[in-house]
């Protein structure tokens, strides 16, 4: 019996800590966001439509967001579909990019605001990476894209 009770208490011992530990880690990822300036950034998202009629839904002045999280990356400033790059062996065998006459990508420029902290960018909602795929949404349309590069808006 006297075993049991000390396996319980050892249990909720270790259940308490490691609650303890989130909330310090919740706090300090918040700080981390407030931490930093807020500044108008411009991100570049590259999207890989499965469907053509996605890439042409996509229009200036929609925001978008990132579908799972809620974060808000930006608003759309152009949109430009073009083909997509793809690789083609030469007669001696190297690799050259060239454009597909069938596959399509869409290029996105969004202008966001976000803090930054140690190198990291903190939008509205949570924090987004470079070279990162994500699934995003706009109020009409829900696609899978590419975060290529994020940078301070220049004047």
């Amino acid at each position: 019996m006297r075993r049991i009770i000390t396996i319980t208490v050892a249990i909720v011992a270790v259940a308490l800590l490691a609650g303890l530990a989130t909330g310090c880690t919740k706090k300090a990822s918040k700080g981390a966001q407030s931490g930093g300036q807020t500044q108008a950034m411009r991100v570049v998202v590259v999207a890989d439509p499965d469907v053509p009629e996605v890439a042409y839904a996509l229009k200036p002045g929609q925001v978008l967001h990132v579908k799972t999280t809620g974060v808000t990356v930006g608003t759309i400033v152009s949109a430009e579909v073009t083909p997509a790059l793809v690789a083609v062996p030469d007669s001696s065998g190297r690799l050259h990019a060239v454009p597909s006459p069938v596959a399509k990508e869409v290029r996105l420029v969004l202008d966001g605001t976000a803090s930054t902290s140690g190198g990291a960018y903190f939008f509205p909602g949570g924090q987004l990476y470079v070279s990162t795929d994500v699934e995003l949404v706009t109020q009409v349309v829900d696609f899978m894209g590419s975060i290529v590069s994020i940078a301070p808006k220049s004047s």
